[in-house]
């Protein structure tokens, strides 16, 4: 798309488009005009940039900024009525029309007038009638254009000749150092610096911000501030270009916070002695798989990755594959440190912000972009932690070294593997448990069965499996601890009560054998609490926003 306005000097003076009609109009009526099928491509390369460009969910918008291409929340009344009628015509066959369009002629609106309005009865009489007209044969000249390379000859120079004494045609044009068509050969300064390609972390860009007058601000939670100054510009060219910086960045910046907003991501630990139990909130990534369409997240033990920042080619694949990758912010594109770790075998990344002491508790969501390429072949998923969040990780790392967590889009339940395993190393104990009880009972039988009621006394500590009650702890942290201890302690007192009548040698062996029967019974009570203190070590560890 063309400005709407610019110099003389071809500098963008406007650089709204707000999809004016007059170059589609032009294409159509000199297709009309020559048949030339030159004109159907210029349509058609006009209709892909019309939906590349100006297409949006409602419709169409006019274009707010060329350079950049914003758009603007308008779409002018021109754009349907001429527009999409002209080139409409121009790929309409004859028999689409529904009329005949050649009885009508267009006004500069496109609407059509009938020809047979010029032949309405005139009351004025007709002056200088005998006038006689030659007329030309001009046959020849009636589909044909000018062509510059017959006229003009092996002059591929031709247009740049009529340019070159416009440029400078006004005396009060702004300063010019060298153009920018001397900077393109290299036989000058670099081209003014992008807002696309702008890194904070590149010293050559930090220095060129400089040169136009713009300074930079780290503000607390990550973000990086803007501000210009013209008079501390290196020269008025530079002035400009750091106008033009900081508009492209304004718009750019807009542009990103219209963009749909993901929500955020969890980065669960789940390995020993956190379970599940810590959740970090996570920042997304515009790349890469996307977590809220696999329900089951990505589960992995982590590693850092060297170098830390992720820029290069990893130096310790072996550490790495089959792993999520730890790295830190800064350097390079977020989407370069992805493919980065993708290519070393990594299942997923985080990476952890370099600004000392940002927490999610005070700043905003941050969502890591793509470098403007295209991102298609990242295939991980790719979460962002600030750096309280990513210590957490990183303090887990150097006390039990193996660490998995689990990437999600929002926390899961406890782990129920772990909770599996406990569950089966409970079962086992209390079967042999079991075992050692029957055998009590076999070594101290005697002639007389107990009643029904007192051998359903005895097997109440046996019903109070240590199963349950670790699945009661976890269902209920609130409940109190000691009540499967005080039912377990009163069950041993009627197996005494059984054995008084029996002989002394049987007793002491029955009581024997029911001191091993309660060792075995009070295991699985101090794997209960040795649980919880885990637990409470867990939670020591996190604060209010990691619940």
């Amino acid at each position: 798309f063309l400005p709407q306005a610019f110099t003389t000097d071809f500098r963008v003076h406007w650089a709204q488009h707000p999809l004016r009609p007059e170059f589609a109009e032009s294409t159509y009526f000199l297709y009309k005009a020559t048949g030339d099928p030159y004109y159907l491509e210029v349509g058609k390369t006009l209709i892909e940039n019309l939906n590349k460009y100006a297409r949006v969910p409602c419709g169409f918008a006019a274009m707010k900024d060329v350079r950049t291409g914003s758009h603007e929340d308008r779409m002018d009344s021109f754009f349907l009525a001429e527009m999409f009628k002209y080139l409409y015509l121009l790929f309409a066959d004859k028999e689409d029309m529904i009329f005949d369009i050649e009885d009508y002629i267009f006004t500069t609106e496109a609407h059509l007038l009938p020809l047979w309005l010029s032949t309405t009865n005139q009351t004025i009489s007709k002056k200088n009638t005998t006038t006689e007209y030659t007329e030309l044969d001009d046959s020849n000249f009636d589909w044909t254009c000018p062509n510059t390379q017959i006229l003009f000859p092996n002059d591929p120079m031709f247009a740049q000749s009529i340019r070159e004494p416009l440029k400078n045609v006004v005396d009060k044009s702004c300063p010019r150092g060298i153009s920018r068509a001397e900077e393109s050969l290299g036989s000058g300064p670099k081209p003014p610096l992008r807002a696309r390609d702008f890194m904070a972390s590149n010293p050559e860009h930090l220095e060129i911000l400089k040169k136009m007058g713009v300074s930079l601000i780290h503000l607390k939670d990550g973000r990086v501030q803007l501000v210009q100054h013209a008079v501390q510009a290196a020269s008025s060219l530079d002035a400009e270009d750091g106008l033009r910086f900081m508009q492209e960045m304004i718009e750019l910046s807009s542009q990103q916070q219209k963009e749909q907003q993901l929500p955020p991501r969890a980065v669960q630990i789940v390995s020993h002695p956190f379970f599940g139990r810590v959740v970090l909130t996570a920042g997304p990534a515009q790349f890469g798989m996307d977590l809220s369409k696999h329900k089951a997240g990505t589960r992995g033990f982590v590693a850092t990755i060297k170098p830390y920042n992720g820029c290069s080619e990893i130096t310790n694949p072996e550490a790495v594959k089959e792993k999520i990758a730890l790295m830190q912010r800064g350097q390079c594109m977020f989407a370069e440190k992805a493919r980065n770790i993708q290519k070393a075998g990594a299942i997923g990344g985080i990476v952890i912000d370099d600004n000392e002491g940002s927490s999610s508790d005070t700043a905003p969501l941050f969502q890591m972009a793509g470098d403007g390429k295209n991102t298609d072949d990242i295939t991980i998923p790719m979460l962002f932690l600030f750096n309280k969040e990513g210590n957490i990780i990183l303090d887990a790392i150097r006390e039990y070294e193996a660490v998995e967590v689990l990437l999600s889009d929002k926390a899961k339940d406890r782990d129920l593997e772990n909770m599996d395993q406990k569950l089966s190393e409970n079962d086992s104990h209390k079967q042999n448990s079991e075992e050692a009880t029957s055998a009590s009972q076999d070594g101290g039988a005697v002639s007389e069965e107990p009643e029904e009621g007192e051998n359903s006394d005895v097997a109440d500590p046996d019903s109070l499996s240590p199963a349950h009650a670790d699945s009661d702890t976890v269902s209920n942290l609130n409940q109190d601890s000691y009540v499967p201890e005080t039912d377990e302690a009163s069950a041993p007192e009627p197996a005494c009560t059984q054995s008084d009548n029996q002989p002394q040698e049987q007793k002491t062996e029955t009581e024997s054998n029911s001191k091993v029967n309660w060792d075995n019974k009070v295991q699985p009570m101090e794997s209960i609490l040795a649980d919880w203190n885990e637990d409470i070590e867990a939670f020591e560890m996190m604060e209010k926003d990691e619940l």
